[in-house]
């Protein structure tokens, strides 16, 4: 099968889905997101290396500067956390061992950095113990989660930091914003009226 002949049909494609993305997603003058559409229509290639260079906005230009710079701390970070992974790691057992360069690998917790790391294989168990670590909260209760669904278990879960935050406890919840869209605005209004702040990750935004 010669593949080089889906590539121009694999061209157009990606040239339309800039397209779009182009339409709903810059805010620029009409004019000038008219004039970049019939470039990347009649020049698709050309025409897309152009927009990167000429029409990102000195604010997006910053944005993937910004991206840039995380990734160079985060590689930094990384090479610290190996180091004193190698040296630590023959503390622990085969199995622990195991465990721990495994989420290494995947950006978890390794729980060597002079911290705990529970692994949980129910998340009935785990969801009862969150929820106990929540109630003995007395200074702060700081959570990232992806999906948190208008159900008996997420109405639960914003109850409680709504509740720790009455109280006076800093609560900091981080949610993603497509993740989390079956969540209901009225338990987050809550949460925030009640002295916690809600803050979504990555908005997804038309």
């Amino acid at each position: 099968m010669n593949y080089l002949s889906f590539l121009p049909t694999g061209i157009i494609i990606l040239n339309i889905v800039f397209i779009i993305l182009l339409i709903f997603f810059e805010r620029k003058d009409p004019t000038v997101t008219w004039a970049w559409l019939l470039i990347l229509t009649l020049i698709p290639v050309l025409g897309f290396i152009l927009y990167l260079f000429l029409g990102l906005t000195p604010k997006k230009r910053k944005v993937f500067q910004r991206k840039r710079e995380e990734d160079e701390v985060k590689k930094y970070d990384k090479k610290l956390i190996s180091a004193e992974l190698n040296q630590r790691i023959t503390e622990f057992d085969h199995l622990e061992q195991s465990i721990i360069r495994l989420a290494s690998k995947n950006d978890l917790p390794t729980g060597i950095g002079y911290n705990q790391l529970q692994i949980y294989t129910s998340g009935r168990e785990k969801f009862a113990d969150l929820f106990e670590d929540i109630k003995n909260a007395r200074k702060f209760v700081h959570a990232n989660y992806y999906i948190i669904n208008d159900d008996r278990l997420g109405d639960q879960f914003m109850r409680l930091l709504t509740k720790k935050a009455a109280e006076g406890v800093e609560v900091r919840l981080i949610y993603d914003r497509m993740g989390c869209r079956n969540l209901s605005r009225y338990s987050i209004y809550k949460l925030e009226d009640a002295g916690g702040k809600a803050v979504p990750f990555a908005p997804f935004v038309l």
